[in-house]
Protein backbone atom coordinates (compact mmCIF):
# COMPACT_ATOMS: atom_id res chain seq x y z
CA UNK A 1 0.00 0.00 0.00
CA UNK A 2 1.23 3.57 -0.89
CA UNK A 3 0.82 6.10 1.40
CA UNK A 4 1.89 9.78 1.40
CA UNK A 5 0.85 12.33 4.68
CA UNK A 6 1.04 15.42 4.06
CA UNK A 7 1.01 18.81 6.69
CA UNK A 8 -1.31 21.59 5.54
CA UNK A 9 -0.66 25.35 6.84
CA UNK A 10 -3.69 27.24 6.39
CA UNK A 11 -3.76 31.14 6.76
CA UNK A 12 -6.57 33.33 8.17
CA UNK A 13 -5.06 35.75 4.88
CA UNK A 14 -2.91 35.62 2.43
CA UNK A 15 0.68 36.03 3.27
CA UNK A 16 3.47 36.94 1.00
CA UNK A 17 5.94 33.76 0.23
CA UNK A 18 8.66 34.70 2.50
CA UNK A 19 5.95 34.67 5.42
CA UNK A 20 4.43 30.92 4.32
CA UNK A 21 8.36 29.43 3.73
CA UNK A 22 9.01 30.80 7.27
CA UNK A 23 5.88 29.08 9.00
CA UNK A 24 6.93 25.96 6.80
CA UNK A 25 10.27 25.83 8.02
CA UNK A 26 9.09 26.74 11.74
CA UNK A 27 6.82 23.75 11.33
CA UNK A 28 9.66 21.63 9.95
CA UNK A 29 11.75 22.27 12.50
CA UNK A 30 9.18 20.65 15.50
CA UNK A 31 9.03 17.43 13.00
CA UNK A 32 12.31 17.04 13.08
CA UNK A 33 12.79 17.34 16.34
CA UNK A 34 10.06 15.03 17.03
CA UNK A 35 11.69 12.26 14.76
CA UNK A 36 15.12 13.13 16.08
CA UNK A 37 16.37 13.07 12.29
CA UNK A 38 16.87 15.68 9.76
CA UNK A 39 13.72 15.26 7.12
CA UNK A 40 13.42 15.97 3.33
CA UNK A 41 10.96 17.94 1.79
CA UNK A 42 9.14 16.07 -0.64
CA UNK A 43 6.68 18.26 -2.02
CA UNK A 44 5.81 22.10 -1.63
CA UNK A 45 2.70 23.48 -3.15
CA UNK A 46 1.06 26.82 -2.56
CA UNK A 47 -2.18 28.08 -3.08
CA UNK A 48 -2.08 31.59 -4.68
CA UNK A 49 -5.17 33.99 -4.51
CA UNK A 50 -5.65 36.64 -7.30
CA UNK A 51 -7.46 39.25 -4.99
CA UNK A 52 -10.39 41.13 -6.42
CA UNK A 53 -12.07 44.23 -4.75
CA UNK A 54 -15.18 42.88 -3.86
CA UNK A 55 -13.65 39.55 -2.82
CA UNK A 56 -16.60 37.50 -4.81
CA UNK A 57 -14.44 36.98 -7.68
CA UNK A 58 -10.97 35.67 -6.15
CA UNK A 59 -8.81 33.50 -8.25
CA UNK A 60 -7.38 30.42 -6.79
CA UNK A 61 -4.29 28.54 -8.37
CA UNK A 62 -1.79 26.24 -6.98
CA UNK A 63 1.92 26.09 -8.19
CA UNK A 64 4.49 23.63 -6.68
CA UNK A 65 7.71 25.25 -5.35
CA UNK A 66 10.74 25.19 -6.01
CA UNK A 67 13.63 25.55 -3.48
CA UNK A 68 16.67 25.01 -4.39
CA UNK A 69 18.45 24.45 -1.00
CA UNK A 70 16.04 23.61 1.46
CA UNK A 71 17.32 19.67 0.96
CA UNK A 72 20.92 20.73 1.96
CA UNK A 73 23.01 18.08 3.93
CA UNK A 74 19.39 15.99 4.21
CA UNK A 75 20.69 12.33 2.85
CA UNK A 76 17.28 10.41 3.74
CA UNK A 77 14.38 10.37 5.98
CA UNK A 78 14.48 8.81 9.71
CA UNK A 79 14.21 5.29 10.54
CA UNK A 80 12.45 6.48 13.83
CA UNK A 81 10.43 3.71 15.50
CA UNK A 82 6.89 5.17 16.04
CA UNK A 83 6.92 4.43 19.98
CA UNK A 84 10.03 6.74 19.85
CA UNK A 85 8.52 9.83 18.47
CA UNK A 86 7.87 12.65 20.70
CA UNK A 87 5.06 13.97 19.22
CA UNK A 88 2.73 11.01 18.03
CA UNK A 89 -0.53 12.91 16.22
CA UNK A 90 -2.39 9.25 15.95
CA UNK A 91 -1.65 8.35 19.27
CA UNK A 92 -1.99 11.51 20.98
CA UNK A 93 -3.63 14.36 18.94
CA UNK A 94 -4.94 16.78 21.47
CA UNK A 95 -1.17 16.84 22.62
CA UNK A 96 0.22 17.30 18.65
CA UNK A 97 -2.40 20.08 18.49
CA UNK A 98 -1.60 22.16 21.28
CA UNK A 99 2.22 21.43 21.18
CA UNK A 100 2.48 22.35 17.47
CA UNK A 101 -0.29 25.05 18.04
CA UNK A 102 2.22 26.59 21.12
CA UNK A 103 5.28 26.01 19.21
CA UNK A 104 3.98 28.14 15.99
CA UNK A 105 2.80 31.04 17.93
CA UNK A 106 6.22 31.23 19.79
CA UNK A 107 8.53 31.15 16.73
CA UNK A 108 8.54 34.96 17.12
CA UNK A 109 10.65 34.69 20.15
CA UNK A 110 12.09 31.09 19.94
CA UNK A 111 13.11 31.05 16.94
CA UNK A 112 16.99 32.16 16.93
CA UNK A 113 17.81 29.40 19.90
CA UNK A 114 15.52 26.43 18.25
CA UNK A 115 17.64 27.22 15.14
CA UNK A 116 20.50 27.07 17.08
CA UNK A 117 19.23 24.06 18.68
CA UNK A 118 19.26 22.16 15.36
CA UNK A 119 22.28 23.50 14.09
CA UNK A 120 24.03 21.57 17.12
CA UNK A 121 21.56 18.47 17.48
CA UNK A 122 22.13 17.69 13.34
CA UNK A 123 26.08 18.13 14.39
CA UNK A 124 28.81 16.56 15.23
CA UNK A 125 29.89 15.79 17.95
CA UNK A 126 32.77 18.16 18.88
CA UNK A 127 33.98 22.46 19.59
CA UNK A 128 31.00 23.73 17.72
CA UNK A 129 28.49 21.58 18.83
CA UNK A 130 29.19 21.96 22.45
CA UNK A 131 29.68 25.77 22.16
CA UNK A 132 26.82 26.26 19.97
CA UNK A 133 24.37 24.06 22.48
CA UNK A 134 25.53 26.50 25.30
CA UNK A 135 24.97 29.62 22.90
CA UNK A 136 20.95 28.81 22.70
CA UNK A 137 20.15 29.30 26.54
CA UNK A 138 22.17 32.82 25.67
CA UNK A 139 19.86 33.43 22.92
CA UNK A 140 16.93 32.37 25.41
CA UNK A 141 13.87 35.52 26.09
CA UNK A 142 13.31 36.59 29.49
CA UNK A 143 9.70 34.64 29.44
CA UNK A 144 12.09 31.46 28.75
CA UNK A 145 14.66 32.18 31.17
CA UNK A 146 16.15 34.70 33.84
CA UNK A 147 17.88 37.54 32.29
CA UNK A 148 18.69 38.91 36.04
CA UNK A 149 19.86 37.25 39.46
CA UNK A 150 19.91 39.09 42.41
CA UNK A 151 23.28 38.94 44.67
CA UNK A 152 22.80 38.21 48.10
CA UNK A 153 23.63 41.22 50.08
CA UNK A 154 27.63 40.59 51.10
CA UNK A 155 28.09 39.99 47.12
CA UNK A 156 26.63 43.20 46.19
CA UNK A 157 28.30 45.02 48.74
CA UNK A 158 31.52 43.74 47.73
CA UNK A 159 31.09 44.42 43.81
CA UNK A 160 30.52 47.62 45.09
CA UNK A 161 33.36 48.38 47.02
CA UNK A 162 35.67 46.69 44.45
CA UNK A 163 34.00 49.34 41.57
CA UNK A 164 34.62 52.25 43.43
CA UNK A 165 38.34 51.23 44.11
CA UNK A 166 39.05 50.62 40.60
CA UNK A 167 36.98 53.94 39.40
CA UNK A 168 40.24 55.40 40.85
CA UNK A 169 42.53 53.80 38.88
CA UNK A 170 44.20 54.95 35.62
CA UNK A 171 42.42 54.07 32.66
CA UNK A 172 43.40 50.38 31.36
CA UNK A 173 42.46 47.77 29.39
CA UNK A 174 42.99 45.32 32.38
CA UNK A 175 40.90 48.33 34.84
CA UNK A 176 37.83 48.62 32.21
CA UNK A 177 37.59 44.49 31.57
CA UNK A 178 37.11 44.26 35.56
CA UNK A 179 34.49 46.95 35.60
CA UNK A 180 32.83 45.10 33.09
CA UNK A 181 33.10 41.93 34.78
CA UNK A 182 31.62 43.74 38.21
CA UNK A 183 28.83 45.42 36.10
CA UNK A 184 27.39 42.17 35.02
CA UNK A 185 27.13 40.91 38.85
CA UNK A 186 23.44 40.40 39.16
CA UNK A 187 23.20 38.73 35.60
CA UNK A 188 21.96 35.63 35.02
CA UNK A 189 25.16 33.66 33.98
CA UNK A 190 24.90 30.54 31.26
CA UNK A 191 24.62 28.23 34.29
CA UNK A 192 21.85 29.65 35.87
CA UNK A 193 19.59 29.43 32.61
CA UNK A 194 20.30 26.02 32.01
CA UNK A 195 19.48 25.12 35.86
CA UNK A 196 16.17 26.89 35.32
CA UNK A 197 15.64 25.09 31.88
CA UNK A 198 16.86 21.59 34.31
CA UNK A 199 14.48 22.63 37.13
CA UNK A 200 11.09 21.85 34.28
CA UNK A 201 12.73 18.83 33.46
CA UNK A 202 13.45 17.60 36.79
CA UNK A 203 9.92 19.02 38.34
CA UNK A 204 8.21 16.59 35.21
CA UNK A 205 10.15 13.80 36.02
CA UNK A 206 12.92 14.27 38.42
CA UNK A 207 13.38 10.14 39.82
CA UNK A 208 14.58 10.01 36.15
CA UNK A 209 17.41 12.84 36.09
CA UNK A 210 19.35 12.20 39.48
CA UNK A 211 22.03 14.47 39.69
CA UNK A 212 20.83 16.34 36.59
CA UNK A 213 22.60 20.05 37.53
CA UNK A 214 26.26 17.83 36.96
CA UNK A 215 26.21 17.09 33.57
CA UNK A 216 24.99 20.97 32.88
CA UNK A 217 27.54 22.35 34.85
CA UNK A 218 30.67 20.44 33.09
CA UNK A 219 29.01 21.40 29.52
CA UNK A 220 29.00 25.36 30.86
CA UNK A 221 32.71 24.50 31.85
CA UNK A 222 33.65 23.10 28.58
CA UNK A 223 32.23 25.73 26.79
CA UNK A 224 33.40 28.37 28.71
CA UNK A 225 37.17 26.45 27.92
CA UNK A 226 36.76 26.45 24.23
CA UNK A 227 35.24 30.13 24.22
CA UNK A 228 37.56 31.81 26.97
CA UNK A 229 40.57 29.33 27.56
CA UNK A 230 39.62 28.77 31.11
CA UNK A 231 40.58 25.66 32.06
CA UNK A 232 38.99 22.35 31.03
CA UNK A 233 37.07 19.90 33.72
CA UNK A 234 38.76 16.67 32.13
CA UNK A 235 40.31 15.71 28.59
CA UNK A 236 37.42 16.07 26.47
CA UNK A 237 39.34 14.83 23.51
CA UNK A 238 40.43 11.71 25.56
CA UNK A 239 37.18 11.05 27.25
CA UNK A 240 34.83 11.18 24.49
CA UNK A 241 31.98 9.46 25.58
CA UNK A 242 31.80 11.76 29.24
CA UNK A 243 32.68 14.76 26.71
CA UNK A 244 29.40 13.86 24.30
CA UNK A 245 27.11 13.03 27.17
CA UNK A 246 27.30 16.68 28.76
CA UNK A 247 26.45 17.98 25.23
CA UNK A 248 23.36 15.78 25.36
CA UNK A 249 23.01 16.68 28.66
CA UNK A 250 22.25 20.65 27.33
CA UNK A 251 20.81 19.91 23.81
CA UNK A 252 18.30 17.56 26.10
CA UNK A 253 17.19 19.87 28.78
CA UNK A 254 16.84 22.47 26.17
CA UNK A 255 14.40 20.62 23.74
CA UNK A 256 12.49 18.56 26.86
CA UNK A 257 11.82 22.21 28.78
CA UNK A 258 11.13 24.37 25.47
CA UNK A 259 7.91 21.27 24.65
CA UNK A 260 7.20 20.78 28.40
CA UNK A 261 6.47 24.22 28.43
CA UNK A 262 3.91 23.96 25.29
CA UNK A 263 2.14 20.65 27.01
CA UNK A 264 4.29 17.54 26.34
CA UNK A 265 4.03 14.87 28.64
CA UNK A 266 7.78 13.92 28.60
CA UNK A 267 6.54 11.31 31.98
CA UNK A 268 4.25 9.88 29.61
CA UNK A 269 6.97 9.36 27.13
CA UNK A 270 9.13 8.05 29.18
CA UNK A 271 6.81 5.79 30.85
CA UNK A 272 6.01 4.14 27.13
CA UNK A 273 9.62 2.53 26.56
CA UNK A 274 11.86 3.73 23.76
CA UNK A 275 13.76 1.05 20.99
CA UNK A 276 16.27 4.28 21.54
CA UNK A 277 16.10 5.09 17.54
CA UNK A 278 15.88 8.53 19.05
CA UNK A 279 18.44 10.03 19.97
CA UNK A 280 16.54 11.30 23.87
CA UNK A 281 15.42 7.74 24.34
CA UNK A 282 18.79 6.92 24.15
CA UNK A 283 19.64 9.43 26.74
CA UNK A 284 16.97 8.29 28.67
CA UNK A 285 18.36 5.18 28.88
CA UNK A 286 21.88 5.45 28.84
CA UNK A 287 21.66 8.33 31.91
CA UNK A 288 22.80 5.94 34.92
CA UNK A 289 25.40 4.58 33.01
CA UNK A 290 26.84 8.05 31.72
CA UNK A 291 26.41 9.60 35.02
CA UNK A 292 28.31 6.81 36.76
CA UNK A 293 31.02 7.15 34.19
CA UNK A 294 31.13 11.27 34.43
CA UNK A 295 31.13 10.86 38.45
CA UNK A 296 34.25 8.12 38.18
CA UNK A 297 35.76 11.03 36.22
CA UNK A 298 35.73 14.10 38.07
CA UNK A 299 35.98 12.77 41.31
CA UNK A 300 32.11 14.07 42.31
Amino acid sequence: IDNEVTANIEFVEPKTLNAAIRALYTLHGLFELSLGHRQRYRWIELELTHRTKDHEHDLHQTARLYWSLCNERVEDNSKTHLADILLAPDRRPEEFAKVAAGWMDSAAIMGDPRERFAMAFFGRYGINRIVGAANMFDLLPESRAPKKKEPDALLKAAAEQCRKIFATLPDSFAKQSVLSALGRVGTASLRDKAHHRADKVIAAVGDKFPGLYLPCNHAVLARNHYVHGSQASFDYQEHFTEFAFITDTLEFVFAASDLLDLGWDLKSWIDEGTSMTHAFGAYVINYPENMRRLKALVGT
